[in-house]
């Protein structure tokens, strides 16, 4: 996984993040269960 991260920010940054708001979602998510 942090290997995708490294390229997807290297490719521009957009797609990172992306994937950076829905890990945030997700632990949030976590933190309300």
């Amino acid at each position: 996984m942090i290997e995708d991260d490294v390229v997807e920010n290297r490719g521009g940054g957009r797609p990172a993040g992306r994937h950076a708001r829905r890990i945030l979602r997700l632990q949030q998510a976590l933190r309300r269960g």
